[in-house]
């Protein structure tokens, strides 16, 4: 019985050892995150823009073209509008007939 009891608190105090190294791994990871999380914010912002440029094009090329519009004139921006129009259907009807 007596061997018993000394394996238990072999084991015990080798319980207790790794509570504790695992005590201080979590303060070091805390310690990592801690300093990782302005960057991963912006990371995850950034993110969150692309995904909504994404599944609103439409839109932020119709903002993007009232920008440039102010800037340049709205004659220039509709005469490049035109222009691209003309070669998209150029280009659609060049691909059918192939």
């Amino acid at each position: 019985m007596a061997a018993v009891n000394r394996r238990m608190q072999a084991v015990l105090e080798h319980r207790r050892m790794l509570l504790a190294r695992i005590s201080g791994q979590r303060e070091q990871i805390a310690g990592l995150v801690s300093a990782l999380a302005p960057p991963l914010k912006v990371a995850d912002h950034a993110w969150v823009a692309l995904r909504f440029l994404g599944r609103h094009a439409l839109l932020a090329a119709g903002v993007a073209g009232i920008m440039l519009a102010k800037r340049r004139g709205a004659k220039i921006m509709l005469k490049g509008a035109w222009r691209m129009w003309k070669a998209y259907r150029l280009f659609k009807a060049t691909t059918r007939q192939r």
